[in-house]
């Protein structure tokens, strides 16, 4: 997914409605602060002092990341967008399945091509 696609993505989301501008404010600083498997090593004063936000507005909205939303797309961990890393942080809930895939049809693209190839 390029960029265009998460910000229209982002913007269309349930969460993106949300009264309290700091949770879309935390949501976007953790998503740049993931590594490649989504998880994001900090607690809760690193990601308030990169969001720029109180410790107390990152922790309203770390709460409200981490719970239960009926209206999100993704229904895995019934709507949570993050949940607690095991070891120290957090883990984006459903990070990098748009990745796996597209990788899954380039290679089916690629299956193809080959096959196509050999006839």
């Amino acid at each position: 997914m390029n960029a265009k696609e998460v910000l229209s993505r982002l913007i269309t989301s349930s969460l993106w409605c949300e009264p309290d501008h700091t949770t879309r404010i935390v949501w976007v600083t953790m998503l740049s602060m993931a590594n490649s498997f989504g998880v994001v090593y900090a607690e809760l004063p690193a990601i308030a002092h990169a969001a720029c936000v109180t410790q107390s507005e990152a922790k309203k909205a770390l709460d409200r990341l981490s719970s239960p939303d009926s209206q999100s797309e993704n229904k895995e961990s019934e709507g949570r967008r993050i949940t607690k890393n095991e070891i120290g942080g957090w883990r984006i809930v459903g990070f990098g399945k748009d990745r796996i895939a597209r990788n899954e049809r380039q290679k089916n693209y690629m299956r193809t091509r080959r096959a196509e190839g050999k006839a």
